[in-house]
């Protein structure tokens, strides 16, 4: 249940995963929408002293505090007071649930509770998330931030796991950034798309101007039917929304993963 409280007796804890110029990024769009339409999601905050301390909401805090100016503001007050673990464990819960793409802050918010669990399954566990989309998180911690909004669905976009092995294959954060730029221009065919990864695989930390020039050139391809039971089909399905991934693509990058540790080059 949530009630109006304060903003003045909100107080912002020091080690609030989000910082306050990043929280501040586009604020005026959020303040217009809260003052056309109000506050659809109320923050969090848990009780400290004589008032409160914020859990999850500091932008939608600073865009009615700071730029609406309004005395008070929509919270669920919980039960308790929360450590920092806690306290960045629900404000990742709630990033999840309410945006569709991966943000820095879900990124770096993954990465102090996997150094706090330890565990992949403890992270997934903790945010209520399937054990890849945990691993993923953690698997982003090094890309740069203008990478980070290309991760998603869609047009424009790519996929965690593709974005990950573009990270691997170019530690240097430019040259990485170059290539998902490649990727979502819109100007590749699928197939061309595909090409990207087949020519990182063998060619590893080939330039991207290079990479660029070798996507156009045909590749030797090969297909083969196979057949899975229903019950191993609807798992691999699964496996393929966890992952993000289409059925061909995850196929052929299992396919390629295995051969790689089990067959001599």
């Amino acid at each position: 249940m949530s009630m109006e409280i304060p903003t003045k007796k909100i107080a912002v804890p020091e080690d609030f995963i989000r910082s306050e110029s990043e929280a501040k990024k586009n604020l005026g769009q959020l303040a217009k929408s809260i003052e056309q339409v109000g506050l659809i999601h109320p923050i969090k905050v848990a009780p400290k002293d004589d008032g409160y301390e914020l859990v999850a909401g500091f932008r939608r805090l600073l865009a009615v505090r700071d730029l609406l100016r309004q005395e008070t503001i929509r919270a669920e007050v919980l039960g308790k007071p929360v450590d920092m673990i806690e306290r960045t464990r629900i404000g990742l819960i709630e990033n999840i649930q309410r945006e569709a793409l991966i943000r820095r802050e879900m990124i770096d918010a993954a990465v102090l509770l996997y150094k706090h669990y330890r565990t992949y399954k403890d992270v997934a566990d903790k945010l209520g998330i399937d054990y890849t989309f945990a691993r993923d998180l953690v698997g982003l911690v090094d890309a740069p931030d203008e990478f980070v909004k290309y991760i998603g669905k869609g047009r424009g976009k790519i996929g965690r796991q593709k974005a990950i092995e573009i990270l691997k294959a170019y530690p240097d954060p430019e040259d990485a950034l170059k290539i998902v730029k490649t990727f979502v221009s819109g100007e590749l065919t699928s197939e061309e798309k595909e090409r990207i990864f087949e020519i990182i695989k063998e060619k590893p930390g080939l330039p991207p101007e290079e990479l660029k020039k070798e996507i156009p050139k045909p590749r030797k391809r090969y297909e083969f039917p196979t057949v899975l039971p229903e019950a191993y089909y609807n798992r691999f399905l699964k496996a393929c929304e966890e992952r993000d991934m289409e059925p061909p693509e995850l196929a052929k990058s299992i396919l390629i993963e295995w051969i790689d540790k089990n067959v001599p080059a």
